[in-house]
């Protein structure tokens, strides 16, 4: 299990040792009670780049990496209808409809599973 704040540190690394920082990830929160990460996010250019998961080749904790084939494979940010992790939730207020009160989201859980990330719990 890993904390959005501390992946927020990792790098994109390619094959070709080209770097970005990791600036948001995104998921389809209707998709399943554990959404899966659908796209990463980097900077470029002055806007924001995004690449699929799948293009995700392995994550290493120890180096704070996140490897993938071609970071020029990239596409500029869409607007569909993911969620960003960062900048839609992080750090804001949700509702518990059961407990009849609010909660500011401080940071997320995300559980790497081989080869997929998915968001298990809000702190």
């Amino acid at each position: 299990m890993v904390m959005l704040s501390e992946l927020l540190y990792f790098d994109l690394v390619d094959d070709k040792n080209r770097r970005a920082r990791l600036a948001d990830l995104s998921l389809d929160l209707l998709e399943d009670d554990y959404p899966a990460v659908t796209k990463v996010y980097f900077s470029k250019d002055k806007e924001l780049h995004q690449l699929p998961w799948s293009d995700v080749s392995s994550i290493d904790l120890n180096k704070n990496e996140i490897r993938v084939p071609d970071l020029h494979r990239s596409k500029v940010k869409d607007k569909g209808k993911e969620v960003l992790l960062r900048y839609d939730i992080f750090d804001a207020l949700i509702l518990d409809l059961l407990g009849r009160r609010t909660t500011r989201v401080c940071d997320l859980l995300l559980e790497h599973d081989g080869n997929s990330l998915r968001l298990h719990a809000a702190d």
